[in-house]
This record gives structure tokens, C-alpha cells and sequence, in this order.
């Protein structure tokens, strides 16, 4: 199931079932740009039951804790 292998990822720092347009949102912590295009063509794009991924990069924090170095924050629609 998506949301096991989610979970259980090290990139991904939150995740969170919402309401709306997507189904779930993450937050993914890379090094790198490059880093989290890995992310995304290795670990997102080969889930079948992923309909949707829509990214956010974080370009610059004005308020609130920064976590990483780099962070991106992913929409994702999943078939259920």
C-alpha cells in the first residue's frame, strides 16, 4: 500500500490524509534538488495507485522552523 512504503521512507517527514483536491500531503526533506528528483522518479512514479503528485519547493522560509537544508512538499491524489 501507498501509505506503508510512505511512512516508512526517510525522505518523507510528514504525511497527512486531507481534505480537498488531493488525498494525502507530504513533506519531503532532501540534500538536494537533484536528490529529490530521485525521490520522485524512483519512489513516486512507480506507484500505480499514485494518480497525482503536485510539488511545492520551499524557496525561502519566513516563518516557522526549517527543518532541512532543502524540503519539498508534495500533493498526492491516490487511487483507493
Amino acid at each position: 500500500m501507498v501509505l506503508d512504503q510512505l511512512i516508512k521512507h526517510p525522505n518523507v517527514r510528514y504525511l497527512a490524509y486531507v481534505t480537498g483536491r488531493y488525498d494525502y500531503i507530504a513533506i519531503i526533506l532532501t540534500r538536494s534538488s537533484d536528490e529529490f528528483a530521485h525521490f520522485m522518479e524512483s519512489v513516486i512514479s512507480v506507484m500505480p495507485s499514485i494518480l497525482r503528485a503536485e510539488t511545492f519547493v520551499h524557496l525561502r522560509v519566513y516563518k516557522g522552523k526549517v527543518i532541512g537544508p532543502d524540503s519539498g512538499q508534495l500533493s498526492l491524489a491516490v487511487n483507493r
